[in-house]
């Protein structure tokens, strides 16, 4: 082992620090040089002065819920219908309000400008209209609070000197050159020769001096090249716009982090060519040229910027619930109305799908309910949220001051960006269960559908709060930012048939939740109670008729198990228009011990009324269901079932009466519907019923002919009169599976079955078999003897 020389070792290391020493002197000396001196740029800013002033909060929030009256309402057919509300929806006057919050009356309904509170008076005249009740502070429809407000004074300017002493100037905000006010762009003035720093990665500025200079290099959409710039000195900064972006796209402006921020500006070609005339350098050399160098030309940058803070005003309606037992239970359909506002030279953002189109949706929805003389089981609160695009701000405030305790509410749905033309695909922003169900409904409706978790709306405000939150966004997956953001998102954008598929999407979401849902749990209760009392014809009129005798056999089994004290719950309802799926949690006492059960249930719509239909049909779970007797419910298995049925019946000679048919791959679900937690074989047979479970495809399964067998039997009661036939003809079916012409000659028809169930007990197969004892039912020996005695007596008659 070499020994390690410490002498060498410290010789080294102060020489590394006596070289950083020099640099850092160097580096030193270029910030004094400086005007404004970098250590001044690099200080964080002091906090602003707003001139609106908020009151610090010393205490917890107080929920101050609005003072409302009952709604009373007379609901026309449509109303007592909640599918036919749901698609009532009127994309025209939709658009019209599109056409009126994207006008230049407006000019892009900044939040906090004079324009963003017209455009909120305008609104608000639509909540009174549509009868929806204040439910902001103080009994009013607006909910105020504070929102940065920074805006262009001028309009941004920008000329270019070149080497001969031409000056290019005249150039137009957001068609040739746009500012930057974010991070460490802002406001300033700048002049001077200008570099080409590449990148403006840090390594980059190692080989030039930047300080007082005009840098030049590739946009970036992070902070880090406009923070080199400033740590290396620049006076301003020139971004060349990436080839697939729009030099009019705008994001919000937002104080700088620093005092002296640079101004910098991002440029199109037709700037970038004036830079380089003279030079011997185009365009297309800079994607070959990486090595940075200064050029002959200059540039001169200015922007004038005001940095304040204005109100925001949320504006919140109401319908409270007509339903005792749901009043305090709220819903809320939301959508920001505010957008991006105007620049100084006249150029606005329009926002007509970012979003006048959510906002319409709203408001018509809104319009159909007073319509039609609609009140809701649950409380719904209609908000027009205030300072999204400055992130969110008024969203937030909400959650944090509600009008309604956030334990209170149950979900919120969020429109945005829901009219364009060529949205081909709904996204589904959320997460969980909540967003399942949402895509669920868009699907069943035929819609492309995509689900995702990125925020990016008011939504994630209630999801960071813990309330199940979604946002609504059609998106063109072509092209999906190309109107984002831009003054071309006018009106002829918009697509009224988008418009509608939203609203009929929205509508019946929100009428899934605001009526159906508690509607389901008001029969939970109902079933409960019954289930308590043992009112069978109570338990009975919460179901659907054709589901009322395989229900029967249910509540008569749940009776025989001489448990108390049941209690009924429901997770993760699923709504398909008139169709609704969820998991049915069942416990009860059994003396010193609890029973629990699990089953998912179905529940159809009928007359106007949710009942319960039975355990759930395939396309939501994943098993499978179906009923023979010419009223199957899936078409798949109709078809294979009903035949295999039928043939069994012609084999048998008996007549094919109608069954119900369960299959699911889950043995919860099985032992749910028998009501016995020990249950543990895959099929279970009851009177013209039967549960199968099972991860295969039905027809691929060995047990559907034993299964269907038994169903028929059970019709002429062989199970109590003949256990031995019970067990023992499935067998023997399966057995000449595909000899149905020797089977049936050998079995000679319904006569000759029913012949033998009625004359040929238990002793008569222990005196056939020569046997002293019988097996006990169900094992294998018992299935054995069973399926001999069927088998000499189906071959000698």
């Amino acid at each position: 082992m070499r020994r390690f020389d410490h002498r060498k070792a410290l010789i080294t290391i102060w020489g590394i620090l006596i070289v950083w020493a020099i640099a850092l002197g160097v580096w030193w000396q270029k910030i004094e040089r400086s005007p404004a001196g970098i250590q001044s740029r690099l200080t964080l800013a002091p906090a602003a002065t707003p001139t609106a002033t908020v009151t610090a909060e010393v205490t917890p929030y107080v929920v101050a819920t609005p003072v409302t009256e009952p709604v009373t309402r007379q609901p026309d057919e449509v109303a007592q219908d909640y599918i036919a509300l749901a698609f009532s929806f009127d994309e025209e006057e939709a658009f019209e309000i599109v056409e009126e919050l994207a006008s230049s009356r407006y000019s892009g309904r900044r939040a906090g400008s004079p324009e963003g509170r017209a455009a909120a008076d305008y609104l608000v005249r639509f909540f009174q209209e549509y009868g929806l009740q204040p439910a902001g502070p103080g009994g009013s429809y607006f909910q105020e609070f504070p929102v940065p407000y920074v805006t262009l004074k001028s309009p941004p300017r920008l000329s270019i000197t070149s080497a001969d002493g031409t000056v290019y100037e005249g150039y137009k905000p957001w068609h040739d050159f746009a500012p930057v006010i974010r991070y460490y762009a802002g406001a300033g003035e700048a002049e001077g020769p200008i570099i080409w720093v590449n990148r403006c990665s840090y390594d980059d500025f190692n080989y030039v001096d930047a300080v007082g200079k005009v840098v030049l290099c590739r946009a970036s959409p992070h902070a880090e090249p406009l923070r080199n710039a400033v740590e290396h000195g620049a006076a301003g900064l020139l971004l060349i716009a990436r080839p697939s972006s729009f030099i009019d796209r705008i994001g919000p402006f937002k104080r700088s982090y620093i005092p002296s921020p640079i101004p910098t500006f991002i440029i199109t070609n037709t700037v970038l060519s004036d830079i380089l005339a003279g030079t011997g350098i185009t365009p297309a050399d800079l994607s070959l040229t990486f090595k940075p160098r200064e050029l002959p030309t200059r540039a001169h940058l200015k922007v004038e910027v005001s940095y304040d803070e204005a109100i925001g005003r949320n504006i919140l309606g109401v319908i409270p619930g007509r339903s005792p037992a749901h009043r305090d239970e709220v819903l809320i359909l939301g959508a920001h109305y505010d957008h991006m506002g105007s620049s100084p030279e006249g150029t606005f953002w329009a926002g007509a799908n970012d979003n006048a189109s959510g906002v319409a949706v709203l408001l018509e929805i809104a319009r159909q309910w007073k319509e039609h003389g609609y009140v809701p089981r649950r409380t719904v609160l209609f908000a027009l949220w205030d300072g999204e695009e400055q992130g969110r701000v008024g969203s937030e405030y909400y959650v944090k001051h509600p009008s309604y305790p956030i334990t209170s509410t149950v979900a919120m749905i969020q429109l945005d960006m829901v009219g364009k033309k060529g949205g081909d695909a709904l996204l589904v922003d959320g997460a969980g269960d909540f967003a399942r169900r949402m895509e669920t409904l868009a699907k069943s409706l035929g819609y492309n559908t995509v689900m995702q978790e990125t925020g990016g709306s008011d939504h994630a405000s209630f999801r960071a709060a813990g309330v199940p939150a979604v946002l609504f966004i059609w998106w063109d997956m072509k092209s999906p930012l190309n109107t984002y953001h831009r003054p071309v998102d006018l009106p002829d954008t918009i697509e009224p048939e988008t418009l509608a598929q939203t609203g009929h999407l929205t509508h019946l979401a929100l009428l899934s939740l605001a009526e159906a849902e508690p509607a389901i749990e008001d029969l939970i209760a109902r079933q409960q109670a019954a289930l308590s009392q043992g009112d069978e014809a109570a338990f009975l009129a919460t179901a659907s008729p054709e589901a009322r005798e395989s229900i029967r056999g249910w509540f008569h089994r749940w009776q025989s198990l001489g448990v108390e004290s049941p209690t009924i719950s429901l997770d993760g309802i699923l709504f398909s228009t008139d169709v609704a799926t969820a998991t049915l949690r069942l416990r009860a006492r059994q003396g010193d011990k609890e029973v629990a059960f699990t089953l998912r249930t179905r529940w159809v719509l009928e007359g106007g009324h949710w009942l319960y239909a039975g355990p759930a049909v395939q396309e939501f779970t994943g098993g499978e269901w179906a009923k023979g007797g010419g009223q199957a419910t899936s078409p798949r298995l109709q078809s294979p079932v009903e035949a295999a049925y039928r043939r069994i019946a012609g084999m048998l000679n008996l007549e094919p009466k109608p069954f119900t048919l369960y299959v699911s791959p889950e043995p919860d679900e099985l032992r749910a519907w028998v009501l016995d937690p020990a249950f543990k074989a895959p099929v279970w047979v009851g009177d013209g019923e039967a549960f199968i479970q099972t991860k295969l495809p039905l027809t691929a399964t060995s047990i559907l002919t034993p299964t269907l067998v038994q169903v028929l039997l059970s019709h002429y009661d062989v199970r109590g009169r003949a256990p031995w036939l019970w067990d023992g003809l499935p067998l023997y079916l399966q057995e000449l599976k595909g000899q149905e012409q020797v089977a049936g000659s050998k079995l000679q028809g319904a006569e000759y079955a029913l012949r033998i169930t009625q004359h040929l007990s238990l002793s008569t197969l222990r005196k056939v078999l020569s046997q002293s004892t019988s097996p006990e039912p169900g094992t294998d020996e018992w299935l054995t003897r069973a399926w001999a005695m069927t088998a000499y007596l189906g071959l000698d008659g």
